[in-house]
């Protein structure tokens, strides 16, 4: 192997640990929980919901791209903050219904459909679903105004991301029905006290009796938690390999200082905190080739002795 063949090697192996797109997925998750603290399952009175999904999604996925993702969850923000609260669930459970049977692209037809009567015939058409589902899904969509969004989108991102985003939707109506009994809550609380800090102590005994009686408290802290785990597990992962970034370019520098010299006899340090076992291996058989010119003039050397008979005779 060749020093520029090797070369080429260590730069592959550079550009591999060098993962531009999801370096900034953790910056955006970084940003992201330096203004949302999530210690606490309390915390969830403070957060951005819809940046939080967005984070909680690429978590979930480990789509390559945050602001795929990012865009995928604006495009339906504006649709499930302006649908009545009773409305969401259906919602998602019928498109879940026609994702699991395979027909989220006819769904996306029907939504790209301005002919309420075509739009009928396409769900009547989706055997392997209920037609009353079906014709509800129609009805919905017109009761509730959904023609001034575009829908699309949202069921576009469904078919990419699967149940991972619709449960993420699902979360927002989870955070808006514990918000909305919060504040039936606080309204009660303010009637009946004037005191700030007592205020905010009732705030969060409301807060945690909602959680503990009416929702999976573990299950919502394990969705904190894994934002963060990951945020921890990235910054673990990336100072290794800025550590084996500095290792390569520094098997470089020694390599060139040393191209000159018929021997290499540092390897243990030139290879030392190179992760890459092929990278190892290319390494030690550069510096092995590398050594054999060297090698093989003490043997032509010795061969020059063997052959004069009054040094074999001395050095018998």
């Amino acid at each position: 192997m060749t020093r520029d063949e090797l070369y080429k090697e260590i730069d592959l192996r550079k550009e591999e640990l060098i993962d531009d797109k999801k370096k900034e997925a953790y910056n955006y998750i970084a940003n992201f929980m330096e203004d949302n603290n999530l210690d606490s399952i309390l915390d969830i009175l403070d957060i951005d919901i819809w940046e939080y999904i967005k984070c909680r999604l690429y978590v979930l996925t480990e789509d390559e791209d945050i602001n795929e993702i990012s865009q995928s969850i604006d495009s339906c923000k504006d649709i499930f903050e302006s649908l009545r609260f009773t409305a969401i669930r259906p919602i998602i459970d019928m498109i879940h219904n026609f994702y699991k049977a395979g027909k989220i692209d006819d769904v996306i037809g029907l939504f790209k459909s301005n002919s309420f009567m075509e739009e009928i015939k396409y769900l009547n058409s989706l055997t392997s679903v209920k037609e009353t589902s079906a014709i509800k899904l129609s009805v919905l969509k017109k009761s509730m105004g959904m023609n001034d969004y575009d829908f699309v989108p949202f069921l576009e991102a469904v078919k990419k991301y699967g149940d991972n985003f619709l449960k993420e939707i699902d979360f927002y109506r989870i955070y808006r029905d514990i918000m909305n009994s919060l504040r039936n809550k606080a309204i009660a609380i303010h009637t009946n006290t004037t005191n700030q800090r007592r205020i905010e102590e009732l705030k969060i005994k409301a807060l945690t009796e909602i959680l503990e009686v009416d929702y999976n408290v573990q299950e919502i802290v394990d969705a904190f938690a894994s934002v963060k785990k990951y945020k921890e597990e990235y910054e673990r992962v990336d100072r290794n390999n800025q550590r084996e970034l500095s290792g390569l370019e520094q098997v470089k520098n020694t390599l060139e200082a040393n191209k000159d010299k018929k021997q290499i006899v540092t390897y243990r340090d030139i290879i030392r905190g190179i992760k890459s076992p092929k990278i190892k291996y290319l390494i030690l058989s550069y510096i092995k080739e590398h050594n054999e010119n060297y090698y093989k003039e003490l043997q032509d050397e010795l061969n020059k002795l063997r052959q004069d008979s009054k040094v074999s005779i001395q050095a018998l």
